[in-house]
């Protein structure tokens, strides 16, 4: 943009400029305008600013607010919060956005999370979690053959959990025809990935014998290393062995705390266990209000036996 004439302390052009420059949320295409139009007004026409090439059709804005830069922001960033992270994203999922909790497959909205996810998609066509979490959302809504394809993609992708996903569909013979191989080969390539839930549902296959010779130490040693990795699941299971005494001496103080650490993650019948021995004082000393507290948790979680319990406990007794 180009002005020559000079009035006072400013040229025309810079003093348009200066009264513009100021203006909330100006699309810079109106802000050009607006100048083209002071300086006319300022010169009784005798001068019109020019600009030299063209702007493309993106849409830039003159001095926008923090709050609509912070907006466009999330729009663009693929790590910020997505309505799919919201409304499909898995508890499980480590690498989620932090400042989402998760939501379980049998909560989840199905037709709000598939409208976000494809939008998610359409949006970061290369981000993994999308397509796994629009999987999730397919399965919930029992969509299974959808769910596979967006689960294949999101492993194509890198998302780990998308294999596991794959592995216990086949597991299980939901969506897919039943195929332990298959599931177990998933399941071992979690396992060199050192991805604990694939540890997990690995050693649950060699405690059964599903598919594979029944192994207990082999189990138990895949449990144990989820267990060191944090998994709620593993370290129940870790305590389970050794309030048994299944392959290694039985502790039932050791079983006490790895119940509570699986408790304190989420797992619910970890939540359960830990009522047993805070009632009948195995592992530590007895307490009842724990053992009630602890009950109540798992209730509220979803456990049926829990919930089994409190209503048998809270029926009136008969006279």
């Amino acid at each position: 943009m180009q002005a020559i004439l000079h009035t006072g302390r400013n040229s025309a052009l810079t003093a348009a400029i200066l009264k513009y420059i100021n203006e909330p949320h100006m699309e810079i295409n109106f802000f050009f305008r607006n100048v083209r139009d002071e300086v006319r007004r300022a010169t009784q026409n005798k001068q019109t600013p020019f600009m030299y090439g063209q702007l493309s059709r993106t849409r830039f804005y003159i001095n926008g607010t923090a709050e609509v830069a912070a907006a466009r922001a999330v729009a663009r960033d693929p790590a910020a919060v997505n309505a799919c992270d919201t409304l499909a994203g898995a508890p499980e999922d480590t690498e989620r956005v932090k400042l989402v909790k998760g939501v379980k497959l049998d909560d989840i909205k199905t037709a709000e999370a598939i409208a976000a996810c494809d939008d998610a998609i359409k949006q970061f066509p290369g981000i993994s979690r999308f397509p796994y979490q629009l999987g999730r959302a397919a399965f919930a809504a029992k969509d299974y053959v959808s769910a596979i394809a967006h689960y294949n993609r999101a492993f194509e992708l890198g998302n780990e959990l998308a294999l596991i996903a794959l592995a216990s569909m086949y597991e299980d013979g939901i969506g897919a025809k039943k195929d332990l191989a298959r599931a177990r080969f998933y399941y071992e390539v979690g396992v060199e990935k050192n991805l604990a839930p694939a540890m997990t549902r690995l050693g649950m296959l060699y405690e059964r014998g599903t598919g594979v010779s029944a192994d207990l130490t082999k189990a138990y040693n895949l449990y144990k290393r989820a267990a060191d990795l944090g998994h709620a699941r593993a370290l129940y299971n870790v305590g389970l062995f050794n309030e048994k005494g299944v392959v290694v001496p039985q502790n039932a103080t050791l079983a006490r705390e790895l119940y509570e650490k699986s408790a304190t993650k989420g797992d619910d019948v970890a939540m359960l266990n830990l009522t047993r021995l805070y009632a009948n004082g195995v592992g530590g000393r007895k307490d009842m209000s724990k053992a009630k507290d602890w009950l109540t948790m798992a209730e509220q979680a979803g456990n049926d036996n829990a919930k089994q319990i409190l209503a048998n406990l809270n029926k009136p007794s008969k006279r």
